[in-house]
């Protein structure tokens, strides 16, 4: 999430991070600039003005989530965690009360995502050996990866859930109401819950008919579905929906957008030498385990003093090593996405 604010990619955000557009590396966990570094410096200073919850490295997803619908987290950077459901509870208390997104800071960057016109390398779907019928789970996956599998997985079936309207798809008016009504929408009519499955998603242009492949991606459908807290948020910032803000921000330059091609994976090297993983899980580890000392830490000069000596055990571990290796590797795999876009 830190470089995604400071307009760089986390792809690999202990060893290296990437440059915008070019996908070049840079960093490394041996840069104090680094999310790691950025993300528990962000986090002391939480802890020190007393917001950071002293739960936050024991307590389990659904005890955070649970905090979340009942009211008790002030800030969280994970909209689907709880959100929806604690609006639809609090709307019912005073519908000017619930989440609503946290203009981003002028200077910082808006993170749009991750696509790839050739797959996502982080969503392999594989068949079992023991699969009784391995043709027609190929039949399956072949389905999924479409154009229509992609649009019955994002907006459900035509004639039922959604349908064309003067050219343009649109969700019907009862599949609109059981999503905005129904905390429990995905899971009672299938539509979004396989969405990791699809191999188009979200704002990917559906050939068919030139929108997002999912329907209600789209400014027109969000300004019918806004709460009386969206509308009193579109009216504070002065927009039409609160999706413009951003829209607005970036044309006026405070701030800017990022995204990641997928495809930028396609010249990486699979094959991780042995001494090199060895060295990532003895610094990851490391890092999870002294993450809370930094956090912790009761001065800026406390935390900068276990920072120092963090750096001197992770030269020690090898760490150079491993950043050199994702130096050479995402260099290669951007100097080949280059070639692809040529």
């Amino acid at each position: 999430m830190f470089d995604r604010l400071f307009n760089r990619i986390n792809k690999n955000n202990l060893f290296v991070y990437l440059e915008p557009g070019t996908f070049k590396p840079a960093g490394g966990i041996l840069d104090p600039n680094v999310a790691y570094w950025e993300g528990t410096k962000f986090y002391r200073k939480a802890n020190e003005m007393g917001v950071l919850d002293p739960d936050s490295f024991t307590q389990k997803y659904e005890n955070f989530t649970e905090k979340v619908k009942s009211g008790r987290v002030l800030l969280s950077p994970w909209t689907w965690a709880g959100v929806t459901e604690a609006n639809a509870a609090l709307a019912k208390e005073d519908p000017l009360k619930g989440w609503e997104p946290l203009p981003v800071p002028a200077g910082q960057t808006v993170y749009l995502g991750e696509f790839g016109e050739n797959g996502f390398s982080n969503r392999l779907v594989m068949i079992s050996k023991n699969s009784k019928h391995p043709e027609r789970a190929m039949e399956l996956i072949d389905y999924l990866q479409s154009f229509e599998g992609s649009r019955l997985i994002q907006n459900g079936i035509q004639g039922k859930d959604w349908d064309v309207v003067d050219g343009k798809p649109q969700w019907k008016q009862a599949t609109i109401d059981a999503q905005k009504n129904d905390p429990n929408f995905s899971q009672n009519t299938g539509i979004g819950l396989y969405w990791n499955l699809a191999g188009f998603v979200d704002g990917y242009p559906d050939p068919d008919y030139g929108t997002p492949i999912n329907f209600t991606n789209q400014a027109d459908f969000w300004r019918t579905q806004m709460t009386e807290l969206d509308q009193d948020y579109s009216k504070h910032y002065g927009v039409s929906y609160p999706g413009e803000l951003v829209e607005k921000r970036v044309e006026a330059g405070e701030i800017r957008t990022i995204y990641y091609d997928m495809d930028n994976e396609l010249g990486t090297d699979t094959s991780m030498p042995d001494d090199i993983k060895r060295i990532e899980t003895k610094v990851t580890d490391y890092l999870v385990r002294m993450a809370p000392k930094l956090i912790y830490a009761a001065t800026e000069e406390a935390y900068d003093s276990t920072q120092a000596k963090m750096m001197d055990e992770l030269k020690g571990m090898g760490a150079q090593k491993a950043i050199d290796y994702w130096m050479a590797n995402m260099t290669k795999a951007s100097e080949t996405y280059a070639g692809l876009k040529k």
